[in-house]
């Protein structure tokens, strides 16, 4: 910013005063080499670029990452996705991606069973198994809640046995 604003004719000393910072600060910037890391990545950035292109724009950062290991270039797949990221390179997502956008505007359906989900309401009732023993004993017990839909059986632990308990 402060080269971009030189650039247009204003001074180095009152763009450091309004940033708060020294000027010989951004002298001693601007004469320090470039970081390794930054001529890694000069040096990186042409064979990504090259890779997702010969690719057709499909490979994404682990395929890349795997390719520049074959070639003997030994990289860090996060250093391959930091990279992508700058670049502005995207592989392909094969995932299933969710098409439909509910509308946050349009009305919910109506709640036709009054269910309450917050902790502590009767109308939300279910079978509770709590685990009551201490930890240093053998008997466990699993932990389930159900709702009132729910037929299902809830496998208990107690000790060595494991019993079921069939719902009303």
């Amino acid at each position: 910013m402060i080269d971009h604003l030189r650039e247009k004719g204003r001074g180095v000393d009152p763009i450091c005063r309004i940033l708060q910072l020294s000027p010989s600060t951004y002298f001693a910037r601007k004469k320090r080499p470039k970081s390794a890391r930054s001529l890694r990545d000069e040096q990186l950035m042409p064979l990504i670029e090259q890779l997702h292109a010969d690719s057709g724009g499909t490979y994404g950062a682990r395929r890349i990452t795997r390719a520049l290991r074959c070639k003997g270039i030994v990289v860090a797949r996060r250093t391959v996705e930091r990279l992508m990221r700058e670049l502005g390179l995207e592989g392909v997502i094969r995932r299933r991606r969710r098409t439909t956008v509910p509308d946050p505007s349009a009305p919910r359906p109506p709640d036709l069973v009054d269910r309450d989900f917050r902790g502590g309401n009767e109308q939300n009732r279910g079978q509770d198994s709590a685990i009551v023993s201490p930890p240093t004993s053998t008997a466990l017990r699993t932990h389930r809640r159900l709702g009132l839909h729910s037929k299902e059986r809830i496998p208990q632990l107690s000790g060595t046995s494991c019993r079921t308990n069939s719902l009303p």
